[in-house]
């Protein structure tokens, strides 16, 4: 299956291309196509195997978590997730076609909503991991300046902790954390709405996507009545963006958000203007030199999971976590194929084991030194 994205007609439209061996489920295309599904980009048979999937103009998730924002944020997206996966139970489609990635799942910045692809195949595509692509959000995300990133790291470890999928352990986790969030899922279980993000505004709103493509609007605080507005088509023409082509049409390309800004370091709680110091690895064979600016750092092989891609297939997809943690800065082995090493001594898996200036780093066969 191949992917392109562009964008025509303030609408985003992302083809789909089936390989030889797969086959389109004409049941659920028929399922798809014949309503209008809150929160999915709708698809259109453009000839055998190829789909267009189409929805209003957004940015992938991949990019919009790079812009700075707090837990409550964070939360609702995460919740919205859930939400595209009760909303494919409830259709009788399969969650495992859900088309899981920080590439291709879109945020709408006029309406806050996250939009999904559901991709009709005859068998499932392994595409709807759900924890990993959570797991990839948290790690992409960044949070809102002057606040702590503890509640991405605590995610983290819950998500790490799950093994297997369960999306009532998800709500539940969510809702723990902010109890704003937790009276949109009630309600979005309850009444089948669409939980989406508050517009920025002085006042706290939260806004609800209901079947009818209205909005539901909370306002936060004593006596505040439920309001409800028509979904405004006008789209924003302020978007900063840079164009990324694909290999064979041209005309096919996805909108980026500006160059990555930075992360703060885990307790650093220094002004946003201030130079911030990050660790480093060096590799031995390429002497490239890798800025580790994440409280917590993936290396692997799996370029859609990982902070810094090694180009060796005897690493593992996603081989170890680089974790910072009160000046500190520990390594742990993510039950790697290959295993990981410090100084020669093979780590235990799942175990945060403390890495030091000077110390030699080794993933399989791939060796760095890391420096503070």
């Amino acid at each position: 299956m191949k992917l392109k994205a562009k964008i025509k007609n303030d609408k985003i439209i992302v083809r789909v291309k089936f390989s030889l061996n797969e086959e389109m489920d004409e049941k659920e295309l028929n399922t798809l196509t014949s309503r209008n599904i809150v929160g999915f980009l709708k698809p259109c048979l453009v000839r055998k195997k190829v789909l267009d999937f189409t929805g209003p103009l957004g940015i992938a998730l991949e990019d919009y978590l790079k812009e700075r924002m707090d837990a409550h944020k964070f939360f609702i997206l995460m919740a919205q997730v859930t939400n595209a996966i009760r909303q494919v139970q409830g259709l009788g489609l399969i969650q495992g076609k859900l088309l899981l990635d920080i590439k291709y799942v879109y945020f709408n910045k006029l309406t806050n909503q996250l939009q999904f692809i559901y991709v009709p195949m005859a068998s499932e595509n392994g595409c709807g991991n759900v924890l990993g692509f959570m797991e990839a959000a948290a790690y992409q995300a960044r949070s809102a300046a002057g606040e702590n990133a503890n509640f991405l790291i605590q995610f983290l470890y819950f998500l790490q902790s799950m093994g297997v999928c369960n999306i009532q352990a998800l709500e539940d986790y969510i809702s723990n954390q902010d109890s704003e969030v937790a009276k949109l899922i009630r309600r979005q279980i309850r009444e089948n709405t669409w939980i989406m993000l508050p517009q920025d505004s002085d006042d706290f709103q939260t806004t609800l996507m209901n079947e009818d493509d209205s909005q539901t609007t909370l306002m936060n605080g004593a006596g505040a009545e439920y309001q409800t507005t028509v979904l405004n088509q006008v789209m924003d023409e302020d978007y900063p963006q840079t164009t990324l082509m694909y290999e064979e049409e041209d005309e096919y390309q996805t909108t980026l958000l500006d160059q990555d800004m930075g992360t703060m370091v885990l307790g650093d709680n220094m002004a946003l203007s201030q130079p911030i110091h990050y660790p480093s690895l060096c590799n031995l064979t390429t002497n490239e030199k890798v800025i580790v600016n994440k409280p917590f750092f993936r290396l692997g092989y799996a370029k859609e999971y990982v902070d810094y891609y090694i180009n060796n297939n005897t690493v593992s997809r996603s081989h170890a976590d680089i974790i910072t943690r009160n000046g500190h800065y520990y390594v742990e082995d993510l039950k790697s194929t290959n295993n990981t090493y410090i100084n020669g001594a093979q780590l235990a898996p799942r175990i945060e084991t403390e890495i030091r200036d000077g110390d030699i780093l080794k993933l399989s066969n791939e060796e760095f030194v890391f420096h503070t």
